[in-house]
């Protein structure tokens, strides 16, 4: 019967860990402003009309650090955006209007970009060994 031992160094493997928590802080703080900017340009590219101020409202975020992570994300100002993004009921004609769901485009758009951000965060942080 083979027998198998393995042996750690905690102190080596602690310090390692906290690099890599430091080295990720301002990784992470990319990767969401790149996952916001991703999510923005798709919102503005799915919000209805070709121009107008519902695509000019929709701005970033600014980038806020908390205890529990990194916050970003974008919004859109206007008061219409909303159901313009849901759908609403027309005032004269009583039809409802579909909703675009710009603004959850952009929100799927955000998740893979930072998906693939994260993942390149690690693989640099294991390559620098």
């Amino acid at each position: 019967m083979a027998r198998f031992r393995a042996t750690v160094n905690d102190r080596v493997l602690r310090a390692k860990l906290s690099r890599m928590y430091r080295g990720l802080g301002t990784e992470g703080e990319t990767a969401v402003k790149n996952a916001s900017t991703a999510g923005q340009r798709e919102a503005i590219k799915g919000a209805p009309r070709e121009t107008g101020n519902l695509k000019r409202s929709i701005q970033l975020k600014p980038i806020q650090k908390t205890s529990t992570g990194i916050i970003g994300g974008f919004d859109a100002s206007v008061k219409y955006a909303s159901p313009q993004n849901y759908g609403f009921v027309h005032n004269r004609s009583g039809r409802f209007i579909e909703g675009k769901f710009f603004m959850e485009k952009g929100y799927q758009a955000s998740l893979v970009r930072l998906e693939k951000e994260v993942q390149k965060a690690i693989k640099k942080f294991i390559s620098e060994g």
